[in-house]
């Protein structure tokens, strides 16, 4: 996987917080994780053989946020910044 997430990547990230019935009110991983599933079914992407998204979730995790939507928004806003900055 490239440092940075593609165009691409951030959709399906976008979809997978999105398909979070949490999303809006927790950062639960395990609502999370259930969304990541379905989504990855739904394109076709066998999450057993994921090397992208759950890598994505997991730094997600890390960013500041009270929601997994708030963190996503951090997250964008970040690499918005970083890449101004280069």
């Amino acid at each position: 996987m490239a440092a940075d997430p593609s165009f691409l990547d951030l959709h399906v990230l976008r979809d997978i917080i999105a398909g979070s019935p949490e999303a809006n009110g927790t950062t639960s991983f395990l609502a999370l994780f259930k969304a990541y599933d379905s989504v990855l079914k739904s394109r076709n992407i066998d999450p057993a053989k994921d090397r992208v998204y759950f890598k994505l979730l997991l730094k997600l995790a890390r960013v500041k946020g009270s929601t997994w939507l708030d963190k996503f928004q951090n997250l964008l806003n970040v690499a918005l910044s970083q890449s101004r900055h280069s």
